[in-house]
């Protein structure tokens, strides 16, 4: 489900800087970066095993 939702911020954060220019356009960058930094990194720790000891 996380790796749909990474690809669907990546789709937006595209249209939306097609759809922009100047300073939106890099908050617009700044702000997908972030986001899909952190989905990455949630998706990364759900596929650590925990250890029970």
């Amino acid at each position: 489900m996380k790796k749909w939702l990474i690809v669907l911020c990546c789709s937006a954060s595209v249209v939306a800087s097609m759809l922009t220019s100047g300073m939106a356009r890099s908050f617009i960058d700044l702000i997908a970066f972030i986001s899909i930094l952190a989905l990455a990194w949630e998706l990364h720790d759900s596929t650590k095993v925990k250890d029970k000891h």
